[in-house]
């Protein structure tokens, strides 16, 4: 498979190095943010009602930048190894077009529309098991649901 090309790659490495950096620097401001709002004291019991909710949501995106953090790091980490923009699921070349709009990716556009695709069928199919059919071609049933 070919691969980006040196002065490619290095663009996305200070592309993802630039996101990183600006991810932390606005997690950070967000805890500096919240610490402020904490010495304000609350005495109304709605207030501090929706001081717990605001704290709940500020959690919910903490997770969501911890994750887009592994993400970058996980890129980062590709393209040390020479790995970056190459499907780590089919092998292909992830197009540069992918790369520039979610320089993160690791998976070529048809590789994620099938994992999405499994993924939405999941609860259907027992937990992620194999399809499961009730009766074969003929409309005799399996043996594994006979017994």
């Amino acid at each position: 498979m070919p691969m980006l090309e040196k002065e490619k790659l290095a663009y996305f490495e200070k592309l993802l190095q630039s996101m990183r950096k600006e991810l932390l620097r606005g997690s950070l401001k967000k805890r500096l943010d919240e610490v402020d709002d904490e010495s304000e004291t609350a005495k109304d019991p709605v207030d501090i009602a929706s001081d717990e909710r605001g704290k709940d949501l500020s959690l919910i995106l903490s997770d969501r930048d911890q994750e887009k953090l592994e993400a970058i790091d996980e890129a980062l980490e590709r393209i040390r190894h020479k790995t970056y923009g190459i499907c780590s699921e089919c092998g292909k070349d992830i197009p540069e077009g992918r790369l520039k709009i979610m320089p993160t990716a690791s998976l070529c556009v048809e590789c994620k529309e099938e994992i999405e695709r499994e993924e939405q069928l999941r609860p259907f199919l027992g937990g992620g098991e194999k399809y499961l059919r009730p009766f074969d071609v003929q409309g005799q049933a399996h043996e594994e649901e006979e017994a």
